[in-house]
């Protein structure tokens, strides 16, 4: 099973925050962080940008976002599944 750690989400808020976005990321599915949300307050003129941040942190953990994922749930799977 693909999990993102608390660490991980942190980072990716970190960086959204530094990169100027009005977005945050959350975990999904409970204790088994398999997946994010993204909290947008219904602001998506930059959400492809938050997006690409999310995908790029992700990479270094060897996951990536999954091709049904929604708008603001982001499923998460490993790069090689």
């Amino acid at each position: 099973m693909c999990t993102v750690d608390f660490n991980t989400i942190v980072k990716i808020n970190k960086i959204i925050k530094e990169n100027k976005l009005d977005y945050s990321v959350s975990s999904f599915g409970g204790c088994s962080f398999k997946g994010l949300k993204l909290n947008h307050n219904n602001d998506l003129k930059n959400i492809d940008k938050a997006r690409a941040i999310i995908s790029d942190c992700l990479k270094e953990k060897w996951m990536k976002i999954t091709e049904d994922s929604l708008i603001d749930i982001l499923y998460i799977e490993y790069i090689n599944s």
